[in-house]
């Protein structure tokens, strides 16, 4: 009886990490989001090195494609693919959705120019905000709403930055990124190390997948949970993680 039982077990662990043969469909930036999404010349990023662990252990067919934010929020609402890159934390809808497991936590921080004078004591109403377009920002967006801070969107987080560090108006702008964005970027352009700095971390949150709203999404977000319940706690995720935040 012993056996059999053992037999059973076994096949039903099988069975619930089975692989659909339907790709699972990907979406992610267009524009780098380093170091979780790279340009596609550039390599990978953490999120792709992750899926792609994924596809390798379980033999999950991915399809990724790219699209700017905004788009991307169109296709998982019209559910022309499974799932995208998001946090429950950020997101404004009210569509019921199944999320991945965190895949990592963002701290997102306060980014000026050196020397500028600003502080968190002094606040930042009445200032301009650097903003990636598409994005929320939970402890900005009341003050936006009621016209106490502007907000400039750009396209990308580098775009955000070189703007910022080549401002002459050092004292009444800052940014909002996330800080291993902006540790990547400083190693990667001399002018964003020689003037800016991290001023204080505002809002922390997980990156996930967000799931379509219909059954096959559904199936393999649970599918994909499956994998990093095991997954984010192993040698491999952190080597990923190291390989790209070097603190790790």
């Amino acid at each position: 009886m012993r056996f059999l039982i053992v037999i059973v077990s076994y096949f039903c662990v099988c069975f619930s990490l089975a692989a659909s043969e339907r790709p699972l469909s990907v979406v992610l930036l267009n524009s780098p989001y380093p170091p979780y999404v790279l340009a596609p010349e550039q390599g990978t990023g953490i999120v792709l090195d992750i899926l792609n662990a994924y596809s390798a252990k379980t033999k999950q067919p991915l399809k990724i494609e790219y699209a700017p934010e905004v788009r991307t929020l169109k296709l998982i609402e019209t559910q022309q693919v499974d799932a995208r890159i998001e946090s429950e934390v950020w997101f404004l809808g009210t569509t019921t959705h199944c999320w991945s497991r965190p895949l990592i936590q963002v701290d997102d921080v306060v980014v000026i120019q050196k020397n500028s004078g600003i502080s968190e004591h002094r606040g930042f109403n009445g200032m301009v905000m650097f903003a990636r377009f598409g994005y929320t920002y939970p402890k900005f967006e009341d003050a936006v709403n009621h016209g106490e801070i502007e907000r400039r969107d750009f396209y990308s987080e580098l775009e955000i930055l070189l703007a910022l560090a080549k401002s002459e108006v050092n004292n009444e702008q800052f940014g909002v990124v996330a800080k291993p964005t902006l540790e990547w970027y400083q190693r990667h352009y001399a002018l964003l190390n020689e003037r800016l700095e991290n001023l204080a971390v505002i809002d922390s949150a997980p990156l996930q997948l967000q799931f379509a709203a219909n059954d096959e999404a559904t199936k393999a977000c649970l599918h994909l949970n499956q994998f990093l319940d095991e997954f984010l706690g192993s040698k491999e995720y952190y080597q990923i993680l190291k390989q790209y935040q070097p603190e790790h």
